[in-house]
């Protein structure tokens, strides 16, 4: 009974977002892997002033810190992410539907006052929660405090729902108190991305790109450049004749930007408002060169 009722649920909700337009619901995807629709969202704990790809905007609610959890405002960062939600007062849940990179939705259930999830016919990863594999409801014991809850008559969720949903990667800076939340690809600039074919890529842009005679350093293969950025280029094996793999990005100036918004020019704090980590951490995929505090260069690859 329980099952049937929920799956009404998920179909009126579906009805909603198609019949209002809210989001171009190609179809339900009950699946829902961790999507790549190119968003990053830098919040500082206590201000209302947010960084989305770098641009600044303000929220009505600010995050704020309770308990050893960072809360944020459910429905003002799903609006952002392009998605929906609808609040049931009957059950005090809140349906939260979230695009994937194939344009399929995915629904999430939330309670307020409960620490449970419920995603249909979902395999989550391995987070430290029980699950009851018939109902599909997922228990979080990590703090008796960590359950969504209303302030100012708003929603608010703990920040790393977001990476419960399947949609984002959430880190925490402390130092900085904030919270980064980001379902970007960060090994790419535009078209060019490490690890993708350059022979691909449309003839306009591999005609701007000419060999420097140059052997890179971290990853060798040949330097390309068109003044404003250089790639690193090699063979991804020895009988790969047509096929030249980026394995390294470098920006040059300010013409070009990373996926979170960073330019050459920009200040190291801006890097680290954006990306949570210092210019020394490691693992790093996108790392800066400076100079009293501003950036020169910004290096984009692979762990070596």
């Amino acid at each position: 009974m329980e099952s049937t009722v929920k799956g009404f649920i998920v179909l009126t909700f579906i009805l909603i977002l198609v019949g209002f337009q809210v989001i171009p619901a190609q179809a339900v995807d009950n699946t829902c892997e961790k999507t790549t629709g190119g968003i990053s969202i830098s919040m500082k704990i206590d201000s209302n002033d947010v960084l989305v790809n770098g641009a600044s905007i303000t929220l009505e609610n600010a995050p704020f810190f309770r308990n050893g959890i960072a809360y944020v405002p459910l429905k003002e960062i799903v609006d952002l992410c392009g998605g929906m939600t609808q609040y049931f007062p009957a059950k005090k849940s809140v349906m939260i539907a979230l695009k994937n990179e194939n344009d399929y939705v995915c629904f999430s259930e939330i309670w307020i006052g409960k620490s449970k999830l419920f995603r249909p016919g979902d395999d989550l990863p391995e987070y430290n929660f029980n699950e009851d594999p018939i109902k599909r409801e997922f228990v979080f014991p990590i703090n008796k405090y960590y359950m969504p809850i209303i302030q100012n008559n708003r929603t608010f969720v703990p920040a790393d729902y977001f990476s419960r949903f399947g949609y984002a990667d959430v880190n925490w800076n402390a130092e900085r108190k904030r919270i980064i939340m980001s379902d970007d690809n960060t090994l790419r600039v535009g078209n060019l991305k490490i690890f993708g074919d350059f022979e691909l890529l449309d003839e306009d842009i591999k005609k701007r790109f000419k060999n420097t005679g140059r052997i890179g350093e971290d990853f060798p293969g040949e330097v390309y450049s068109d003044g404003d950025m250089e790639l690193i280029l090699k063979k991804e094996t020895p009988s790969e004749k047509d096929s030249l793999k980026i394995m390294k990005i470098v920006l040059l100036n300010e013409k070009h930007s990373t996926p979170r918004g960073l330019k050459v020019g920009d200040s190291v704090d801006r890097y680290m408002d954006l990306y949570g980590v210092s210019k020394y951490e490691y693992p790093n995929f996108v790392q800066i060169e400076e100079n009293d505090g501003r950036i020169t260069k910004i290096i984009i690859q692979p762990l070596a």
